[in-house]
């Protein structure tokens, strides 16, 4: 989406399902993903889509979870990832996904953040970001993230959201 603020993000990929891992996703988190929406497809949904988010996260951001091991070999680290909710488009849409959206500490992110082929423009905004250059799912993620938040703050955090998407 050109001129939009987005979130990176991209489809899971078959190796994502058999990716080493250095630590694996948190069960409350996993048991979160397992009764939201799995696709049926045989293997460990929920960990092929934290590993997908870290894949994504590094070749659209440059930023890693976790950090490489000693021969530079990536596997991140999922420990950290909560899950904040799910987003499909409605099957008439021309124009289709159905996404999770995951949130971690910024801290659990190692690298310099760089520009790639598929985002431009590649850096930390507020979370009350506002305005005209705000994709209509991002607003609605980024809404749910603040109300996180503060639920986190009180040692607490929300269900998974299921985000409506306007055609």
């Amino acid at each position: 989406m050109p001129g939009y603020l987005v979130f990176p993000g991209g489809r899971v990929d078959d190796g994502d399902h058999v990716a080493a891992v250095a630590a694996g996703l948190r069960p409350e988190v996993a048991a979160l993903l397992t009764g939201h929406g799995s696709s049926g497809r045989v293997g460990d949904l929920p960990r092929a889509l934290a590993v997908a988010a870290a894949r994504e996260l590094f070749e659209e951001t440059g930023l890693t979870l976790g950090c490489p091991d000693m021969s530079e070999v990536f596997h991140p680290d999922l420990s950290s990832l909560r899950y904040l909710g799910r987003a499909v488009t409605p099957s008439w849409s021309p124009v289709r996904f159905d996404a999770r959206f995951f949130a971690a500490p910024a801290c659990a992110a190692q690298g310099e953040v760089r520009d790639s082929a598929e985002l431009e423009d590649v850096g930390w905004y507020p979370a009350d970001v506002t305005g005209a250059t705000v994709a209509p799912i991002t607003a609605r993620v980024l809404s749910a993230f603040r109300d996180a938040m503060m639920l986190l703050a009180q040692g607490g955090w929300p269900p998974p959201a299921c985000f409506t998407v306007p055609s």
